[in-house]
């Protein structure tokens, strides 16, 4: 009994407060590595390609695109999805990394296939009209997708194609991982965590104790090393049971950073805000917003008026002149008001799963599936 009031105590004591948690690291871990990691020629061709990309003031628009405005030109890729999309299935390894197996960061198999039920319904999910009101905004109705048709399933074959769950667990000395490390800790077994496997092959999760954000993930660009590429959850906000956060625990951590890992950018562009409203996600039908959206859920149904809450102005305008799509997976709301990708979003991550796009081996991978969801 002491035992498991300790474990339980250990629990309440590890899940941040909502003044605690950052939703998402990507936009820094992206910028230390374009200035940390870069050479001076690369990342001027990089900075050249983001202001070509967004237009950004004073820049000259004549030079064709390179490689890297696979990612940051979205009329580059236009001709890259069929009009009736075939299934596309995932193959995903959890490396789970914990200081102790009575942790609470080593977490169940039950935990991690909640997270694969989570992305399976969301992922397939068509949105009717039935749905409208509260959760779907019905001024959004010509923008919502139909089935993605991308799954996920725990991969069964290993990368020496030995039968697997899926699952790694690693028994870690770092009792907490830094998110802007210049070892990356977490993504190497001889430093604390776990070697990647072949990321063509599989989406690599890790999932344990992270330093003060939820989630980050690298966009699909060649100057990140194959080693780390892969999205990083923190064991509180992963899937819908165990030890996750009240505030983030219906999964879509996952969801949002597998969005970012599929070539998606936050609402206000790939900085940490948009004071200007110079930059976008890229993405035709989402509309801009000058920085994240409060971390609160809307109290009044959407098909009703005024759409406010304390934090919003009570015509839910926000830094850009347009309604902020606060419930896009890709901003920052809370998970239990945080429910869509539109179309062009789903566009954008199938064009990088097609041929030509940055992760076009992966539908091609034979690493078989395990659990697939329910």
């Amino acid at each position: 009994m002491k035992t498991y009031l300790f474990i339980l105590l250990a629990i309440v004591l590890t899940i941040p407060t909502r003044s605690q948690i950052r939703r998402c690291g990507t936009d820094e871990y992206m910028s230390w590595w374009i200035e940390n990691r870069l050479s001076p020629q690369v990342k001027t061709r990089w900075e050249q390609d983001r202001a070509k990309a967004f237009n950004l003031k004073n820049h000259p628009q004549s030079r064709r695109p390179t490689q890297h405005q696979m990612l940051m030109n979205e009329s580059e890729m236009l001709n890259m999805v069929d009009e009736t999309p075939q299934e596309i299935v995932i193959p995903i390894v959890v490396h789970v990394i914990a200081p102790l197996p009575g942790h609470p960061a080593n977490i169940s198999d039950e935990q991690i296939y909640s997270q694969i039920d989570v992305l399976n319904e969301e992922f397939s999910r068509e949105i009717t009209e039935a749905d409208f009101g509260r959760t779907y905004p019905p001024f959004w109705r010509d923008r919502y997708p139909k089935d993605t048709k991308i799954r996920f399933c725990l991969a069964d074959r290993d990368p020496d194609n030995k039968p697997t769950r899926g699952i790694t667990r690693t028994f870690s000395p770092i009792t907490e991982f830094a998110w802007l490390d210049s070892t990356q800790a977490i993504k190497f077994t001889a430093m604390g965590g776990k070697d990647i496997w072949d990321r063509d092959r599989y989406l690599n999760i890790w999932v344990s104790i992270i330093d003060s954000v939820a989630g980050y993930s690298p966009v699909p660009v060649n100057f990140i090393p194959r080693s780390v590429d892969g999205i990083v959850v923190d064991y509180r906000y992963f899937g819908t049971i165990g030890p996750v956060s009240p505030l983030l625990g219906d999964g879509i951590t996952a969801i949002h950073e597998i969005g970012h890992w599929l070539g998606l950018f936050h609402p206000w562009g790939e900085m940490s805000d948009n004071p200007d409203c110079e930059l976008s996600d890229l993405v035709e039908d989402t509309p801009p917003t000058a920085e994240p959206a409060p971390f609160e859920c809307p109290t009044t149904p959407f098909n009703q008026a005024p759409f406010s809450t304390s934090l919003i102005t009570s015509d839910y305008l926000f830094g850009c002149g347009e309604r902020v799509m606060l419930r896009n997976f890709m901003d920052y709301a809370p998970d239990a008001c945080s429910r869509f990708f539109t179309q062009g979003q789903v566009n954008r991550m199938r064009r990088f799963l097609s041929p030509g796009g940055f992760r076009e081996l992966l539908p091609l991978s034979e690493q078989g599936c395990g659990y697939g969801g329910e």
